[in-house]
């Protein structure tokens, strides 16, 4: 997208979110370089869109939010992509994909555990022998359809 309307911001707040809503990131942070405001109001639409995702796997967005900052915890797989993507072309929303650090792994599953109220269903240790991912255990948990590993 080239040669943005650096007066996005003068649409009423509907017709801001139905535009944003079908750019993709990259477009969405050409269109924030344009002026101050609009960079203002891309990265609200992108804390609403992370807040959205987090809600469907979470009870607790705030406390989840706390968990990344204070761990280094990474969330990724296909329903990150949707922080990516144009609203009309996003994935449907199945699983999470939460990645900790062996340091903080334990507190990490802790929360899911207890106050998430996920259940562990399956765990597996990698074998470092032929595995060359740093990867050292999965955790697959689910809460009534929801999915985390």
């Amino acid at each position: 997208m080239t040669n943005l309307n650096g007066d996005f911001d003068k649409f009423c707040a509907e017709l801001q979110r139905m535009v944003m809503e079908e750019l993709a990131l990259p477009d969405l942070i050409a269109l924030g370089k344009t002026r101050m405001e609009n960079e203002e109001g891309v990265k609200q639409y992108m804390e609403e869109q992370r807040t959205t995702l987090y809600k469907v796997f979470v009870k607790d967005v705030d406390r989840l939010m706390d968990l990344i900052e204070c761990t280094g915890t990474v969330i990724s797989g296909s329903s990150a992509l949707h922080l990516f993507q144009p609203k009309s072309t996003a994935l449907r929303l199945r699983d999470l994909d939460v990645y900790a650090t062996q340091e903080f792994s334990k507190e990490v599953l802790n929360h899911f555990k207890n106050v998430e109220e996920y259940t562990v269903t399956n765990t597996m240790t990698r074998k470092r022998d032929y595995n060359s991912s740093a990867i050292s255990r999965v955790h697959k948990l689910e809460r009534g359809r929801k999915m985390l590993s």
